[in-house]
């Protein structure tokens, strides 16, 4: 039984670590486009970057740059999001949660 509870409280430090980067990931969107006058409809975790909010090379870099900052996240992840910027892959939010929980 032991173990059964030692499994659930890990799932749900996992849950929380989880939310946690998502609502850094989403603050640090609505702080982008508060700086660049671009109103933002509700940010989910399968909101698009390019499709959804418009962010081009800028605001991924800004957003990169945040990402750095908080969570030292590598070049790999950092390219993933420039993908996204120059249209060949568009990244969600939950994308991105996953990529920097995975590191």
């Amino acid at each position: 039984m032991e173990a059964s509870i030692e499994s659930a409280i890990m799932s749900l430090n996992h849950q929380i670590r989880k939310l946690e980067i998502q609502v850094d990931i989403i603050r640090i969107i609505k702080e982008i486009c508060r700086e660049i006058h671009q109103e933002f409809r509700s940010i989910q975790p399968q909101t698009r970057l390019s499709l959804d909010l418009d962010f081009e090379s800028l605001e991924l870099i800004q957003l990169i740059l945040n990402l750095e900052k908080k969570y030292k996240i590598s070049a790999d992840i950092t390219d993933i999001l420039m993908r996204s910027s120059r249209g060949k892959e568009d990244i969600t939010i939950e994308e991105i949660v996953n990529l920097i929980e995975s590191e």
